[in-house]
């Protein structure tokens, strides 16, 4: 708690310092997003499957935003946004004597910061660079139903997420508790269409951190990785300077 409460500090600092620079307005935005993991396998039979069982989900991005004009064609973007992230997992099967459906939904919220360039050409604009986050909170529901022998069985499970980058090898599962990376990282991108203070934009981050907990002495971990891809469209308004 104290580490998580001492960097939302130093992402507020940054942002108070960033605004005390000449040529700086501030913005808020909001808007929603579709987001799924990219999973990679040392098993391509397995992540084959694995992929067509997973979809994304909708989720939501809001925030506030500062610009450093550096000249008329080029910016500095900062910020701190409160984003949703996850996907939909689905399987079901039929034989002579078993049917089921299971569906599985994972959601979990960062704080993120991204840093943008941002070129500016008439209304329109393109911007690129890395971003980090910070998983405060999130969970994972399952469903299942199915039938054996004519017998009905309806099944719900909710799990809370807690955030551990590394967990003991001797360590006791704890019921109603999974495990995922604190740390997300990666680069994201995207256009834009100026309409007075108000921006239209369409983004895409690539995440580069692996979301999978590691068990000490798991030499499989690297055999199985989880990189969220995030789709954004989102709405920039910009106060006056």
């Amino acid at each position: 708690m104290k580490n998580r409460m001492f960097l939302l500090q130093l992402l507020l600092l940054s942002l108070i310092s960033f605004r005390g620079l000449a040529q700086v307005r501030l913005g808020v935005q909001a808007g929603g997003t579709y987001s799924d993991f990219r999973h990679v396998q040392a098993d391509r039979e397995n992540e084959k499957a694995l992929r067509k069982a997973t979809s994304p989900i909708p989720g939501f991005s809001i925030g506030v935003l500062a610009g450093y004009q550096l000249s008329k064609a080029f910016s500095l973007q900062t910020g701190l946004n409160w984003t949703n992230k996850g996907e939909r997992y689905e399987d079901k099967g039929k034989d002579m004597n078993v049917a089921f459906e299971y569906d599985q939904k994972t959601s979990v919220h960062f704080l993120e910061v991204p840093v943008q360039a941002a070129c500016h050409i008439r209304k329109f604009q393109v911007v690129a660079g890395p971003y980090i986050g910070i998983g405060m909170l999130g969970h994972r529901k399952s469903e299942f139903n199915g039938t054996v022998n004519g017998v009905s069985e309806t099944n719900e499970e909710r799990l809370r997420i807690k955030f551990r980058n590394t967990l003991p090898a001797d360590f006791a599962p704890e019921n109603g508790i999974l495990y995922q990376r604190r740390l997300d990282y990666g680069l994201n991108g995207g256009i834009g269409y100026q309409a007075g203070p108000a921006l239209l934009r369409a983004t895409y981050a690539w995440g580069l951190a692996n979301s999978r907990t590691r068990l000490e002495g798991d030499e499989t971990y690297k055999d199985f990785k989880s990189f969220y891809r995030v789709i954004g469209l989102s709405v920039v308004y910009w106060f006056k300077e």
